[in-house]
C-alpha cells in the first residue's frame, strides 16, 4: 500500500511542479544525493530549468542558509511545500516558514510518510494552523483564471 501511495505521490509533484513552471511559479527544490539520492526520474523531468536545486542539510528548509536565501530572493509571501516526508522535513519547513509570517500551504497528496506518520503529520500542520489543499486545489488558487489550462500535461 505505501508503494502504491508513494507513486502517486511522485506523479502528483511531477504534475503540480509541471503546473508551476507553466504559469510562472518560481520552484525552489532541494534534496539530499548522498543520504537519500536524487529525485525521482519523474519529478526532476518536469523541473523547470529555472529551479533552483540546492542541498538539504537539515531538517527545516528555514535551517539551511542558502535555501532559505533563495525562498527570499522569490519575494513570494506563499509557499507551497511538496515531498517527503510530512511528519519531519515538510512539517518542520511548513512550521518554520509560518513561523516567520509565510503563507504556507502543503499539497497534502503530494507529501509522504509510511503508515500513521502521513496522518500524524497532517494532522500536526493543521494544529499550527497551516492550510493543506489538494494539489488540484493547489492549481485553482495559483490559476483563478485557468490561464494554464489548456498548456497542462
Amino acid at each position: 500500500m505505501d508503494r502504491l501511495r508513494y507513486y502517486e505521490v511522485v506523479q502528483r509533484v511531477a504534475w503540480l511542479t509541471g503546473v508551476a513552471d507553466r504559469i510562472g511559479i518560481p520552484v525552489v527544490t532541494e534534496e539530499d544525493p548522498e543520504g537519500n539520492g536524487h529525485a525521482e526520474p519523474a519529478i526532476g523531468d518536469r523541473r523547470p530549468e529555472t529551479a533552483v536545486i540546492l542541498p538539504k542539510n537539515a531538517f527545516s528548509v528555514c535551517d539551511n542558509p542558502d535555501i532559505a536565501a533563495a525562498i527570499d530572493a522569490t519575494g513570494r509571501n506563499t509557499m507551497v511545500l511538496v515531498g517527503l516526508e510530512t511528519d519531519i522535513c515538510v512539517a518542520h519547513s511548513a512550521i518554520r516558514l509560518h513561523e516567520a509570517g509565510k503563507r504556507v500551504v502543503v499539497a497534502h497528496d503530494t507529501t509522504f510518510s509510511p503508515a500513521i506518520a502521513h496522518e500524524r503529520g497532517l494532522r500536526r500542520l493543521a494544529a499550527q494552523g497551516i492550510e493543506t489543499l489538494s494539489a488540484k486545489e493547489v492549481f485553482y488558487v495559483l490559476d483563478p483564471h485557468q490561464r494554464a489550462r489548456e498548456r497542462l500535461p
